[in-house]
């Protein structure tokens, strides 16, 4: 089974920088929930973030979806 790692870079407006942990703290949540819903887990997601900008990063997770 082939796997892949997947990034996602949000673009923004400047974020006040106490705002800037609790996103980086939900989009990493929501994409682990995503991921393991519809795809194998992924083996390790990071977040990353600035004021203007908000990463997260996924590593070996199958593309293929799992079956129900």
């Amino acid at each position: 089974m082939k796997t892949q790692n997947f990034l996602l870079e949000i673009g923004c407006e400047e974020l006040p920088a106490s705002f800037i942990k609790p996103a980086l703290s939900s989009l990493k949540e929501k994409t682990q929930e995503k991921l393991s819903s519809t795809y194998i887990p992924p083996s390790g997601v990071e977040t990353y973030g600035t004021p203007r900008r908000l990463m997260v990063r996924s590593e070996e997770h199958t593309s293929e979806l799992q079956s129900q």
